[in-house]
Parts: structure tokens; C-alpha cells; sequence
């Protein structure tokens, strides 16, 4: 069986978890996406909330890898995100 180097294996690695806690997180911000679904016409409210969960997902991901985010790494969280938001009918 072929070993990855250590850099090929790190990133994959990294990357995983960083996916993982990015869907993690979306155990944890189900109840403010519910609420802003719940609530359009308060959309001033439902943006900062909206913000303040991406940014939780954000600091637990930095959090679980001891580090901040990549670029590749926030891109990826940010569109899974914005997919969450469109799913329940958010439009900023």
C-alpha cells in the first residue's frame, strides 16, 4: 500500500475536518436558520443573525484545527453556508 506524504495526508486531513466541522455546524445554527425563515420581515435582524452564526461555524472550525481557516477552506464553508440559507429561502 502506497503512503501519502505527510504534506498530501496533512491536507486531506484538513481539509476533512474542516468540512466536517462545517457541517457539524449546522446542527448548531439550525435553530437561527429556522428563525430566519421564520421571520423575513425582520430582515435587518435575520442578516446579523445570519452573520453571527456563519461566523460561530467559522470559529468552531478554526477552533477544531487549532488554526485559522485556509482560503480554500473558508470558500468552502462560506458556499456550504450560503447553500443552507438558500435552501430555507434567506436572500440577503
Amino acid at each position: 500500500m502506497e503512503r501519502l506524504g505527510a504534506p498530501a495526508a496533512l491536507t486531506a486531513g484538513t481539509v476533512s475536518l474542516a468540512l466536517a466541522a462545517g457541517l457539524a455546524s449546522f446542527a448548531a445554527t439550525t435553530a437561527v436558520l429556522n428563525r430566519i425563515r421564520d421571520a423575513r420581515e425582520r430582515k435587518a435582524q435575520a442578516a446579523f443573525e445570519a452573520a453571527q452564526a456563519y461566523r460561530l461555524a467559522r470559529l468552531r472550525a478554526e477552533e477544531q484545527l487549532g488554526r485559522p481557516l485556509s482560503g480554500p477552506e473558508h470558500q468552502e464553508l462560506s458556499r456550504a453556508f450560503k447553500a443552507q440559507l438558500a435552501a430555507i429561502g434567506y436572500k440577503p
